[in-house]
């Protein structure tokens, strides 16, 4: 496609630092936009998933925020800034609002909300990802915000190789840093890495790549006693899914941007306990949309749903703390051996006849495509000031 020289103007790009999700969604839209070529593209903020975006083309990189809206809004003229993309950081969508940035904010999670959430009610475009599941809590947070935009999943959708290799399997954590763990999460390593490991084994597995941010060392002790070919790496967009493309399965804490990919292609797909609350919800749409028998839980006790339903009266960083402590609270070695007889079960229901694009045709795949014509639109009409 040839490339517009008509220039638009910039648009400013950011994602909340939390897990990979919204790194996904961004090169699924940076896609679109490149595609058109009238919109220099600046990310601010790179501490998410920036080996996520190792291959997406930005223009500009601006490492940290500016600390004073003069400054933002100076910088934004520097740029040549006409339109904002911000996906799930609510603050940094009101800020650019605020200095008369046009901005589009996408909520990809919209059944995670309660009233006790911020939710950036005063941006020009707030789309959110379409789900059949929304709780009540949450079609009362979302009736604050009067221009709710409802969109298809924003999705890369993988080429599912045709010749599959059945001994690999992808092991998946994404970006396991999180306003309680910004590094990591190491606790909830140590409780699922070595029942699934051992259970892959069991399973006939021989290769597993290992895709999140972290490196071996992050494993523990036990898997190099495994007779396994382990790679631990973090993957740009690019290399995930060209592993989906050929991998026998996916197993994955069940993010949502994961699993709709692996959706999109077909990949056959295992959950794994969640680390968050959205991925609790996330487990929840993919049981029904696919199979209860692909969903492996926390085994009874450990985190109390009774009390996190409460809990979650106070908001989703309430909520977070508690999933948190009750994690930390739990002996490994007390449930590794329900966790790997959930797993194999888990694997062998990968066999059966399973309509693995379930999740994706109920979410529909035109999101990126939807995002990148609001925000163009967005982007001629330029700043407010």
């Amino acid at each position: 496609m040839s490339r517009d020289k008509t220039m638009i103007g910039a648009i400013a790009v950011c994602g909340v630092d939390f897990g990979w999700g919204s790194a996904g969604k961004i090169s699924a839209i940076l896609e679109e936009i490149r595609d058109r070529g009238d919109m220099r593209v600046v990310m601010i903020g790179t501490a998410l998933g920036r080996p996520v975006l190792l291959n997406a083309q930005v223009d500009v990189w601006v490492e940290d925020w500016p600390t004073s809206d003069s400054e933002l809004r100076q910088l934004m003229r520097d740029l040549d800034v006409v339109a904002a993309l911000v996906i799930l950081d609510p603050y940094a969508a009101s800020k650019l609002e605020s200095v008369g940035i046009p901005t589009l904010y996408i909520d990809s999670i919209p059944y995670v909300w309660t009233m006790a959430d911020f939710l950036p009610t005063a941006v020009s475009i707030y789309c959110a990802q379409r789900s059949r599941f929304l709780p009540e809590a949450a079609e009362a947070a979302l009736r604050r915000v009067s221009n709710v935009t409802w969109i298809d999943a924003i999705v890369t959708v993988p080429v599912r190789d045709a010749v599959v290799d059945r001994e690999l399997a992808i092991l998946n954590f994404g970006g396991m840093h999180s306003p309680t763990h910004v590094a990591g999460n190491p606790v909830y390593l140590s409780l699922v890495v070595m029942p699934v490991l051992k259970s892959l084994v069991s399973a006939g597995y021989r290769r597993v790549e290992v895709c999140g941010n972290l490196a071996m060392a992050d494993l523990g002790h036990g898997p190099e006693a495994l007779s396994l070919d382990l790679h631990v790496n973090p993957r740009s967009h690019e290399e995930f899914m060209a592993l989906l493309g050929s991998a026998g399965v996916l197993l994955t804490s069940p993010g949502l941007t994961a699993l709709l990919e692996a959706s999109a292609c077909g990949c056959p797909t295992v959950c794994l306990p969640p680390q968050n609350l959205s991925q609790i919800f996330n487990a929840q749409r993919f049981a029904k949309a696919v199979s209860e028998e692909l969903v492996v839980s926390w085994p009874r006790g450990v985190v109390d749903s009774d009390r996190l339903d409460k809990v979650r009266g106070d908001g989703e960083g309430a909520a977070l703390t508690f999933i948190d402590a009750s994690l930390t609270a739990i002996d490994p070695e007390s449930i590794h051996a329900d966790l790997s007889r959930q797993v194999k079960d888990s694997l062998s229901a990968v066999e059966l006849s399973i309509d693995w694009q379930g999740l994706i045709r109920e979410s529909g795949n035109q999101g990126a495509l939807e995002v990148a014509d609001l925000l163009r639109d967005l982007a001629v009409l330029g700043p407010s000031t």
